[in-house]
């Protein structure tokens, strides 16, 4: 890549514009992206919590028991029309878990998330994997 640069536009908060011109080199690391596929497995964060909170009691309604536990504990995510969720619950003592599908629709939409399906059986242990 000798004598290419690299044009990066970063858009910020405020009105303004900034470029940025740089030279690539041999040592840059590039971040492969998947569109549409998985992201990695991560930790539950606050906003994957609150719209586990937000369906809890459809997911009490769809296992067709009750659930001694409610944590969230892992996610991934896609991005398609919207954002796809695949959340680990625990729900009881010794690792007991559900994976859910919840779907947040693009914001302009103004569609509520969704409980789109449950996977029962699974374990701590056990990948989150597309369904």
């Amino acid at each position: 890549m000798t004598g290419s640069a690299v044009s990066l536009t970063i858009h910020t908060k405020t009105t303004s514009t900034k470029k940025l011109q740089k030279e690539p080199d041999a040592t840059q690391i590039f971040v492969k992206m998947k569109c549409g596929g998985l992201a990695d497995t991560r930790d539950a964060t606050e906003e994957i919590i609150a719209y586990c909170e937000e369906v809890k009691e459809k997911v009490k309604e769809k296992c067709d028991k009750e659930l001694g536990k409610y944590r969230p504990v892992s996610y991934k995510s896609q991005v398609v029309a919207g954002t796809n969720f695949f959340v680990k619950i625990e729900i009881a003592e010794g690792g007991e878990c559900i994976h859910v599908r919840l779907f947040r629709p693009l914001p302009h939409t103004q569609d509520p998330l969704e409980l789109v399906d449950i996977q029962t059986g699974k374990t701590l242990v056990d990948a989150i994997e597309h369904f």
